[in-house]
């Protein structure tokens, strides 16, 4: 899931952003796009990053009981 966590993580952005398109006011960096959505290089990376962090967690949970979330910045 890793190696294709960018496309997934985007596919999960763009799939909110039709469920709820308000939701992309949200990001600073999605306001007065010059590209579309999906060729955006910072909805692409954060889109991974989350998408990580997600599986990350939902991995530690039955584990742990717990999640440890690694720093984001």
């Amino acid at each position: 899931m890793k190696k294709n966590a960018g496309e997934l993580g985007l596919k999960l952005f763009l799939k909110i952003f039709e469920i709820a398109p308000p939701a992309q006011k949200l990001f600073s960096f999605l306001r007065d796009l010059d590209v579309p959505l999906e060729q955006n290089r910072k909805l692409k990376l954060h889109a991974m990053s989350v998408f990580v962090m997600t599986c990350e967690s939902a991995v530690q949970l039955p584990k742990a009981g717990k999640v440890v979330v690694r720093d984001s910045t």
